[in-house]
């Protein structure tokens, strides 16, 4: 089992199981996942700084599965990623400058739609 793989299937788990995790909510996720980010930037070290940020994605991944719309989010990052970072597609690589102009005209114009 890849890792992602086993992530998501403990965050089921844990969801299921752990009557914690299920009361905790997405309002209360949010809220550690902002702690944890903070956390994060302020680590000094690379392993507090990977533990910190582990801990957000596992909060994030609650917020999402008990939203019920963990699919449906994950679609919509990788259509706006496709969308907004065509060269990545393209394997073609960009300055710094090319890309957040890229990001930004896409941005705009689906704005306007």
């Amino acid at each position: 089992m890849k890792d992602m793989d086993r992530l998501i299937y403990l965050v089921r788990k844990s969801i299921e199981l752990d009557p914690w995790a299920r009361d905790c909510g997405m309002e209360g996720y949010l809220q550690a996942t902002k702690k944890e980010v903070e956390e994060a930037i302020s680590a000094e070290s690379d392993e507090h700084l990977a533990d910190e940020l582990g801990d957000v994605m596992m909060c994030c991944l609650h917020a999402l599965l008990l939203s019920g719309k963990y699919d449906a989010a994950i679609n919509m990052a990788c259509e706006k990623m496709e969308r907004r970072k065509p060269f990545i597609l393209e394997n073609r690589e960009v300055t710094k400058e090319e890309a957040v102009a890229i990001w930004k005209e896409v941005k705009a114009k689906e704005r306007k739609l």
